[in-house]
């Protein structure tokens, strides 16, 4: 844990936050509306050349084997999920133009892939297409449409 964060779980921080949040909470009659109280989230993740097995004869005294040096793409994902448990299929950016077939295999039904045209981060068109516009809309269809 960071300096910084550790001097920030003091007790008096963590009191202060929660009587911070209880009266946004009550300001805004969520108290009782689990369902409207969404946590979202985005994480990188690196996409890495994982190389397989190499199979020699026993007893080599030199393996030559060559695999690729560069750290592999990094995507971004977003998760979101409501107080109540609910939760919505994950969003994968990446970066480039063009949707590969194969960026949506594993992905969980109703799972989504944007492509960002500069990179593979959250811009402010891809949240307000996927989330802002699902809030105002009010239901919990496939939000990245």
């Amino acid at each position: 844990m960071s300096t910084a964060r550790a001097k920030g779980m003091t007790r008096q921080e963590c009191t202060q936050y929660f009587e911070l949040l209880g009266n946004v909470l009550r300001e805004n009659n969520l108290l009782n509306k689990p369902q409207n109280i969404f946590n979202l989230d985005e994480t990188g993740l690196q996409l890495n050349n994982n190389p397989g097995k190499v199979v020699v004869t026993k007893g080599a005294k030199m393996v030559n084997c060559i695999t690729s040096a560069e750290k592999g793409d990094t995507i971004s994902v977003i998760t979101c999920v409501n107080a109540e448990g609910s939760f919505f299929p994950p969003c994968c950016i990446f970066k480039g133009k063009n949707k590969k077939k194969e960026f949506e295999d594993g992905l969980p039904p109703g799972g989504k892939v944007v492509m960002g045209e500069k990179s593979a981060y959250v811009t402010s068109e891809i949240f307000f297409n996927g989330f802002v516009n699902f809030l105002f809309r009010g239901k919990v269809p496939n939000l990245w449409d």
